[in-house]
């Protein structure tokens, strides 16, 4: 059976600290896992690695057959992910969440009427 996820031996360090203690997992597809632990265990600093959105020290990654480091858009064009902390979300409006989710996968803007960011309205006369 195609694994959705397989890591061996993901590691991330912050210095001497280290968040990520070489993880080995798969994970089949058509499943479903969450991380559960406490304050500090490193699930939100897994996730991370694994959306590319922060490098791992070491280890190997493959996300449905892809690795993320090598090939992190299409990566990016088949899962997606919120961070819990990503509080960039509190300071954009809709049409920039939509423009970037996009852009990031690689896509193009379907519908004309979505603007880009920070683009500035004409007042209705």
């Amino acid at each position: 059976m195609e694994s959705a996820l397989e890591t061996r031996a993901l590691t991330r360090t912050f210095g001497d600290l280290r968040a990520v203690d070489g993880i080995d997992l798969t994970v089949p597809a058509g499943s479903f896992y969450g991380f559960l632990g406490p304050n500090g265990a490193g699930k939100s600093t897994t996730i991370k690695c694994l959306t590319g959105l922060l490098a791992p020290t070491s280890g190997s990654m493959r996300i449905l057959g892809l690795d993320p480091i090598a090939d992190p858009v299409a990566v990016k064009r088949k899962v997606g992910v919120v961070p819990e902390d990503l509080a960039l979300f509190d300071i954009v409006d809709d049409a920039e969440k939509a423009w970037e989710s996009l852009l990031r996968r690689g896509l193009s803007v379907p519908n004309p009427r979505v603007r880009k960011p920070r683009e500035k309205r004409r007042p209705k006369r």
